[in-house]
């Protein structure tokens, strides 16, 4: 088997509160601006293998070159996010990085065949509009999770987004609210 490489294109944390995170990651790092998602849709979530409901928010922005997103899961069932951070017990951290692939099916199995679990598969957006997402738990390889999803749109436009405002952020507004 070769080896897999994808760079990484973002780093998130599973988090209590993403607009409070997004502000001291600011103070931090100066990254910014963000762009605010509530309640996410998702279609057809799967939580290893068995069908569940997975409402989240996410906030992401530019970090430099890389993307941060900040997310939170509203709902208490199990999911990605639930296996590194039990609902309702405050904590927080790094819970994965994503990768953009080129063949989405190819690199969920590739990370399967390597022992690596699908912890959680869904899709963004409403039917047509939107694209696949999958994570696989290699918490033990690297204490994290890795997302996958394809060099699809909106997506890429949500990357190019933040990308631009990144390169020409003054400061003001740090969020603004979007859809998905």
């Amino acid at each position: 088997m070769s080896n897999l490489f994808w760079p990484i294109r973002q780093i998130a944390y599973a988090v209590t509160d993403v607009v409070a995170a997004a502000e001291k990651h600011h103070a931090m790092y100066g990254s910014g601006p963000f762009f605010l998602a509530e309640h996410v849709p998702v279609e057809n979530f799967k939580y290893r293998g068995q069908a569940g409901e997975f409402d989240h928010t996410t906030l992401f922005g530019q970090w430099g070159d890389i993307m941060v997103e900040f997310s939170y899961q509203h709902n208490d069932g199990p999911s990605q996010i639930h296996d590194m951070f039990p609902f309702g017990s405050g904590k927080s951290g790094l819970q994965h990085v994503a990768l953009i692939v080129s063949d989405f099916d190819e690199a969920l199995a590739s990370f399967n065949k390597r022992g690596y679990e699908t912890a959680s598969q869904f899709y963004v957006g409403s039917a047509g509009a939107g694209y696949d997402v999958a994570f696989l738990d290699t918490r033990e390889l690297n204490g994290h999770m890795v997302e996958i999803y394809p060099d699809a749109e909106p997506l890429m436009g949500a990357y190019e987004m933040s990308r631009k405002a990144g390169g020409n952020f003054s400061g003001q507004p740090l969020i603004q609210k979007i859809q998905f």
